[in-house]
């Protein structure tokens, strides 16, 4: 499942056709706003052929992404991050990530 956990409110879970395919992570920067979405591809043929096939799970505004923190020093920068875990405990099966580009 993709699992998306926004800074406030609940979070948001999608899950997946198969645990077989690969997910390639979308993240749309728009103006005011990160949309966060994926789409499974389920042959090498697959890719992003159209906007269609893209689930998008959440966003996060550009406010929230930049507020000053309740403890410490305001960071300057962005940083989006991908992250394996387990439920409450160690996660024992790793992620792989064999491909990023910005464009």
């Amino acid at each position: 499942m993709i699992r998306y956990r926004p800074a406030v409110g609940d979070a948001i879970d999608a899950a997946l056709q198969t645990a077989e395919a690969d997910v390639l992570l979308l993240i749309d920067c728009q103006n005011l706003e990160y949309r966060l979405g994926f789409v499974e591809l389920h042959s090498e043929a697959a890719g992003v052929s159209s906007k269609d096939n893209i689930k998008w799970v959440g966003s996060v505004s550009t406010d929230t992404m930049t507020r000053d923190p309740e403890v410490g020093a305001a960071f300057t920068g962005m940083m989006l991050g991908l992250y394996a875990f387990g439920e409450l405990e160690p996660c024992l099966t790793p992620a792989i990530f064999r491909f990023a580009a910005f464009e």
